[in-house]
């Protein structure tokens, strides 16, 4: 594994925060290109809206392991959302 998912949440202090559990993360096929790992992030966001309907964005993050050390490739957040950076 050299791509994953990591699905973005506000949390009460209205601040992004990684969505924790096993729907926080989705591993990508890494032989794709970025525009093809957006399109997959979007289906399984669209997939995912009854049982985690606050999921706002998602990073594309690089790397073998899940923290933070991780270079991001990607990050895209729902436009209108409230958050303090």
């Amino acid at each position: 594994m050299t791509h994953y998912l990591q699905f973005l949440v506000v949390d009460n202090n209205k601040r992004l925060s990684d969505l924790l559990g096993s729907d926080g993360v989705f591993i990508l096929d890494g032989r794709n290109n970025l525009n093809t790992m957006k399109a997959d992030a979007q289906l399984r966001m669209h997939r995912l809206r009854f049982v985690q309907p606050h999921i706002i964005g998602y990073k594309i993050v690089k790397g073998t392991r899940f923290d933070d050390k991780n270079p991001t490739l990607y990050t895209w957040i729902l436009s209108g959302t409230i958050y303090n950076e």
